[in-house]
């Protein structure tokens, strides 16, 4: 059982388009409904507050949008700049940002969940930092579409690293394309029951 004052961090990894922060948002709504407080954190929240100037003078986009296809124009950047820093420091430089955070949520009794891992190249990349600095779980996310057909990574890089990232997985969860909350909500719960039951000791009776 879980120590509820010494929660991990949780890591979620999955290609692009997969669900990622829908899967923050849902899993910590049924995580509240037993008193588990959590906070998200994401490493690329730092990326795109490099590039977030850059690309607002050069291309007329905030590395915030939310629209898909002004996602889709400066994601190079993004993956440009981060490839470069996490080079100069073989690994270690956006995790080492996000440290802190983590640390700070955690001794206020937080459960954190870092909502972007997606390397496992350097010996101290963010699988390694998920799982052996933090002693951290990692969610593996695979989605599908409607007609069956699973999403795949969108470039050579984030290919070789899903072939990794996957074997290192604690727990998978597979869901299919769908805007009903319910259904995806539930999808979580009876896919990641276990992990849900070790962090809310009064899961199975609540339920």
């Amino acid at each position: 059982m879980i120590n509820r004052n010494q929660f991990p961090l949780i890591g979620i990894g999955c290609v692009a388009l997969t669900g990622k922060d829908t899967f923050y948002k849902l899993f910590s709504s049924i995580l509240k409904d037993y008193g588990i407080s959590c906070e998200r954190v994401a490493l690329a929240d730092n990326l795109k507050s490099e590039v977030d100037r850059f690309c607002k003078e050069k291309y007329g986009i905030s590395a915030f949008t939310k629209d898909p296809k002004e996602k889709e124009i400066i994601r190079d950047c993004f993956v440009s700049h981060g490839k470069i820093m996490r080079k100069l420091s073989h690994g270690k430089y956006w995790t080492s940002l996000v440290q802190p955070i983590v640390d700070n949520y955690k001794n206020e009794g937080k459960l954190v969940i870092c909502t972007d891992i997606r390397f496992a190249e350097f010996e101290c990349d963010e699988i390694n930092w998920l799982k052996e600095k933090n002693k951290g779980i990692y969610i593996h996310i695979n989605r599908f579409g409607a007609n069956g057909e699973k999403f795949l990574p969108i470039n050579q890089e984030e290919e070789k690293n899903e072939k990794i990232l996957k074997n290192k997985a604690d727990f998978t969860l597979n869901w299919t394309t769908s805007d009903d909350q319910d259904y995806l909500k539930d999808t979580i719960i009876l896919q990641l029951k276990d992990l849900i039951f070790n962090i809310c000791p009064n899961y199975q009776i609540m339920n």
